[in-house]
């Protein structure tokens, strides 16, 4: 039998109170988005390992969808779909992400991008929010 060493092993692990672990949270209302419209919600840093991303939608209007993901403070290299792609937002709903953590090298934005026009009937129905859990490492 064979036993193997993950990297992951010689890091050290913060033992604080709480631990290392931290939450963003970005909040936008989307009144009257555009189809292909981008918001930013978030700005993290390099160094950080995002481990979690939870998606808390309102109803905002018929047919309409959203992807959660990242672009780059320098605007390459966009993952525009990396945490969440088309969760329907046409009536109120959460969608926790599948994606694995991953440690980011460079600034980037936590962006959504709405496939489907959002409606202002929806009024104060209109929400979007996305938490964030992460890990800041260091650069």
């Amino acid at each position: 039998m064979t036993a193997f060493v993950a990297p992951s092993v010689q890091e050290t692990q913060f033992s604080g109170q709480y631990g290392n672990q931290s939450v963003a949270h970005g909040t936008y209302n989307p009144n009257l988005a555009a189809v292909n419209d981008t918001v930013f919600l978030l700005k993290l840093f390099a160094g950080t390992k995002i481990t979690g991303l939870r998606l808390c939608n309102g109803a905002n209007g018929a047919s309409t969808t959203v992807d959660v993901g990242l672009v780059n403070v320098d605007g390459t290299s966009p993952l525009l779909s990396y945490f969440v792609a088309g969760q329907a937002t046409a009536a109120a709903a959460s969608a926790t992400s599948a994606a694995r953590p991953i440690y980011l090298t460079k600034d980037v934005y936590v962006v959504a991008t709405f496939k489907g026009a959002v409606t202002a009937a929806a009024g104060a129905n209109n929400y979007l929010d996305v938490i964030v859990d992460y890990e800041f490492r260091g650069a």
